[in-house]
């Protein structure tokens, strides 16, 4: 999960009956999201980092995903080589892990909206000290065929990179192929979705009425832009009725972690406020934490879940704190 300039907004579609966390109480299980997979070890958002994050403890997944001319979505931050953000990712400004962004060749910088997804896996990979051969931009349906067989995988976060003048076209396209996939391979019920303004969670909501699936909203709040007072994600999950919130990123967390504290320290008295008169709980979600003792701070104040590019830092923490 990357930093936004604007409210992140998560929307999830889960079965009743089958939810894979808990709405109406906490959940037992603590989230540990790998953040990309697990970037420390393989190329963020190839099926390897997938892999290995699971083997290293991981019970939920977050991944960046977008689509392509031919209406194949696939895995990857970054939608337009072009992009300021996709310049400096491929310097390696801002990239989590071991691998930049590539593109074999510069004459190519068409967006990935003008690509089919063979163009795509042809001309867009990483770099970096991982076997070439593990470096594919993975679909989503290559994503959920290799990671049905993880029954301890309980949910994967789908940040989804499609800019706001082409959620029209490819945002439903999107939204039906991944559950066609999803469903094929018994991971429909561990969908959530990450979405960027309220015109794509208009759409959502209409393809959730659609395929008669119930839809939750949770608020994310970037940290960066925001002064303390404006970080309340839990006031705005109460108040559109969501069931998630995330205080927002710690963008310079080893400095100033206090002022995560300081946010995440309100939004869980609220929560338990909220939960207490109306029995309705609302999970917290932290990001992007890697250090250990900022983890167990978290999780001793109450989060729920936190995303990371290290799961063994927080199972570290974990263990440390029972």
């Amino acid at each position: 999960m990357n930093q936004h300039t604007t409210v992140l907004i998560i929307a999830t579609l889960l079965f009743l009956k089958c939810n894979a966390i808990e709405t109406s109480q906490k959940s037992t299980n603590f989230l540990i999201f790998g953040h990309g997979g697990s970037p420390k070890t393989a190329c963020e958002n190839t099926l390897l980092s997938f892999h290995n994050a699971m083997r290293e403890g991981a019970n939920a997944l977050e991944m960046d995903i977008t689509i392509s001319k031919d209406f194949i979505p696939f895995l990857s931050h970054d939608t337009d080589p072009k992009s300021p953000i996709s310049t400096a990712r491929r310097l390696g400004v801002g990239v989590p892990g071991i691998c930049r962004p590539y593109i074999s060749t510069l004459l190519e910088r068409r967006s990935c909206f003008e690509m089919t997804f063979e163009e795509v896996q042809k001309y867009w990979t990483y770099t970096g000290p991982v076997a070439q051969e593990n470096n594919i931009i993975p679909s989503f349906e290559d994503f959920a065929r290799e990671m049905s067989s993880y029954n301890n995988l309980l949910v994967i976060y789908l940040d989804i990179k499609i800019p706001e003048k082409h959620l029209d076209v490819y945002l439903r396209k999107l939204i039906n192929s991944v559950l066609n996939s999803a469903q094929t391979h018994q991971l429909r019920a561990k969908i959530l979705w990450g979405l960027s303004s309220t015109k794509a969670v208009s759409i959502i909501q209409d393809e959730s009425e659609i395929h008669k699936i119930p839809l939750e909203v949770n608020y994310s709040v970037e940290f960066v832009t925001k002064l303390p007072h404006d970080h309340k994600a839990v006031d705005k999950a109460i108040q559109v009725g969501t069931s998630f919130a995330s205080p927002g990123e710690a963008f310079v967390k080893s400095v100033v972690f206090w002022y995560l504290k300081f946010i995440t320290s309100r939004d869980v008295l609220k929560r338990d406020e909220h939960f207490s008169e109306t029995g309705k709980y609302i999970g917290i979600i932290s990001w992007t934490i890697d250090d250990q003792d900022q983890a167990k701070w978290l999780i001793k104040k109450g989060v729920d879940g936190i995303i990371t590019n290290n799961v063994s830092s927080i199972l570290n923490a974990i263990k440390s704190t029972k």
